[in-house]
């Protein structure tokens, strides 16, 4: 964009509800004074055309509001950040924000950047536009799915993640993310035409990956572009949002002129067979809990995610029908395990969009989307891992063939895997101690946690074979560990047993169908167990402790009524101590471009 000066800048970082600056007073603001040129420059290149002139009269405003926990934990994680990872979590996040121009400018932006934090924000943004063409109210559909994978890419890549992840996911994954990043149409709107911009350093970057990529095929080159598109962005701020960033990558890996990889079989029909609910009507719901559910979700760019993965496989038109899936995890349970009242069909069908229940199995479902799920799980499994405390431990249980990681405070269940060895490579990428009940430390599960590196404490008594280390005893029962010098404390005994629990009450709300792959039906799980376990955590974890059932209990009953005007869905819920509660917990806020819901923003009211 065209130069711009700022005669005047002005920061206020504002403290109030008792909480105190703590021992580094200015370690706040320095972080925010190193991230705001990039809020700003996001703002103005959003703003302003190139060949803009003028002056911007009204102030520009950014405000974000936090707590003393989200601060705690953007500090553990910027003590965490190595230094090589682009001078600590402050500068991913101007990183991600940069990468994110457009769309709500710097409000999205700062959120996705945020919610790699695990630091939620509630931001608000006003402007006087200069002279010259008007920008476009919202970011075309290609940009921002380009965006939410980005986010996505550069959290793992800060984590120094990226490279396990994407050899762990899916070619079917790899695929759509490609799409979404390198071949989506649409570059020219709105997007500053710099491909004859210098970029000496990130083309140094690439280098190596061009020396990886020499003897390797189409789907490993894949790879390697979406790993470099995260590696530029933590090492040199190249942003793949970029032109020429993108045109700098697919020159150094270059794809063989061969016919792409075959789009995953077996997907249901082209398009939605339910009736689309009609704009300007309403619907009343038995329980409007379903919806809660996006806030969270959003917050964390799981919906944005879904929404480009989705986009990228050509898949789409599933999305209503997911919807529905994941709105039965938060609904009654089907009486004999496959019976679903009346009213969980309609709540159902409201919170996907549509005008009636749509008919069908789900198992076409379940098929199409089981080897697109894991890149779901990714964007709840790394925001959860960045708000984890450093140095606690985990916990790691088994229920009915399925293992759990879960963090103990507020019950929030982690990942889920199939096997010991899929725990443990989860275990692994997150650089973390793990507690294993005694019920659940079985010889496979010690040993493939041992040979990932994982340093594992548990109760269980070491059988022939096993050279654990007894820990020094502090009160019974006695530890071992796999380290000499592990220094864990249990987690309360009561938290596994909840975590089976949790597990078990969304497994028996299963996703319609009789799939045989369960992998649908355990990701929609493990991204309910997020929401409800955090509206749980905002609103109780200082008189109680929390976990999704609580959620599940006192909100399950709590009707609403749902209406579809052109741009928003409105959910009015009925005016009380738990609407007011959710409001100041900050559960209410508007989410936008519902993919399910046409990109419309669900916009929350009472009365």
């Amino acid at each position: 964009m065209a130069e711009v000066v700022i005669r005047r800048c002005m920061m206020r970082v504002v403290r109030h509800g008792g909480w105190s600056w703590g021992r580094a007073p200015r370690q706040l603001a320095d972080d925010a004074v190193r991230a705001l040129p990039a809020l700003v420059a996001a703002e103005l290149e959003r703003l302003l055309p190139d060949d803009a002139e003028g002056e911007i009269a009204a102030p520009l405003r950014v405000e974000v509001k936090t707590t003393l926990a989200d601060l705690a934990r953007w500090a553990r994680l910027s003590a965490r950040t190595d230094a090589a990872h682009a001078d600590g979590a402050a500068a991913m996040a101007v990183s991600a924000i940069a990468a994110l121009p457009g769309h709500h400018g710097i409000a999205d932006g700062l959120r996705h950047a945020l919610a790699a934090l695990r630091l939620p924000a509630r931001i608000a943004t006003a402007a006087t536009p200069v002279r010259g063409p008007a920008p476009s109210a919202a970011m075309p559909d290609a940009r921002r799915r380009r965006s939410d994978v980005l986010a996505l890419l550069v959290a793992w890549q800060a984590a120094a993640g990226l490279d396990r992840l994407l050899d762990a996911l899916d070619d079917a994954v790899v695929q759509a993310w490609h799409r979404v990043v390198f071949e989506s149409p649409g570059d020219g709107d709105g997007e500053i035409d710099d491909t004859a911009a210098p970029l000496p350093e990130a083309a140094r970057a690439l280098e190596a990956f061009a020396a990886r990529a020499r003897a390797v095929g189409r789907m490993q080159r894949l790879r390697l572009r979406l790993l470099a598109a995260g590696d530029l962005a933590v090492r040199t701020g190249a942003l793949a949002s970029r032109r020429a960033v993108r045109a700098l990558i697919a020159s150094a890996l270059p794809l063989a002129a061969e016919v792409a990889p075959p789009l995953p079989a077996g997907r249901p029909g082209s398009g939605p067979s339910a009736a689309r609910a009609a704009e300007g009507s309403e619907q009343r719901v038995a329980s409007a809990l379903p919806f809660l559910l996006l806030g969270p979700l959003h917050r964390i760019g799981w919906i944005g995610m879904l929404d480009a993965t989705l986009a990228g496989a050509h898949l789409s038109t599933l999305a209503p029908a997911l919807a529905a899936a994941l709105a039965v995890k938060a609904l009654p349970e089907p009486e004999r395990g496959w019976r679903r009242a009346p009213d969980a069909l309609r709540a159902a069908a409201a919170f996907a969009g549509d005008a009636q229940p749509e008919a069908g199995d789900g198992s076409g479902l379940a098929r199409a989307m089981a080897p697109l799920m894991p890149a779901l799980d990714a964007v709840v499994r790394r925001a959860l891992v960045d708000g984890h405390a450093a140095g606690t431990p985990v916990l790691a249980c088994a229920v009915d063939g399925v293992h759990l990681v879960v963090d103990p405070p507020g019950i929030f269940l982690m990942a889920h895997a199939g096997h010991a060895e899929a725990l443990a490579a989860l275990l692994a990428e997150a650089d973390t101690p793990v507690f294993v009940p005694e019920e659940d430390a079985d010889t496979r599960m010690l040993a493939a946690l041992d040979a990932a590196g994982v340093a594992f404490v548990t109760a269980a008594r070491p059988v022939r074979g096993e050279h654990w280390h007894a820990l020094p005893p502090t009160r019974a029962p006695r530890l071992y560990s796999n380290r000499a010098a592990a220094r864990v404390a249990a987690p309360e005994a009561s938290v596994a047993e909840r975590a089976r629990d949790a597990w078990q009450a969304l497994a028996r709300r299963p996703a319609p169908g009789h799939a045989a792959d369960p992998t649908l039906d355990r990701s929609l799980s493990l991204a309910a167990a997020l929401s409800l376990s955090t509206i749980a955590w905002e609103l109780w974890r200082e008189r109680e402790p929390t976990d999704s059932l609580l959620a599940l209990e006192r909100f399950g009953d709590l009707e609403g009524t749902v209406r579809f005007d052109a741009a928003t869905v409105r959910v009015r819920l009925p005016l009380g101590k738990r609407f007011r509660d959710l409001e100041r917990a900050g559960l209410l806020e508007d989410v936008p471009q519902v993919p399910w819901l046409d990109g419309r923003t669900v916009v929350f009211s009472g009365g």
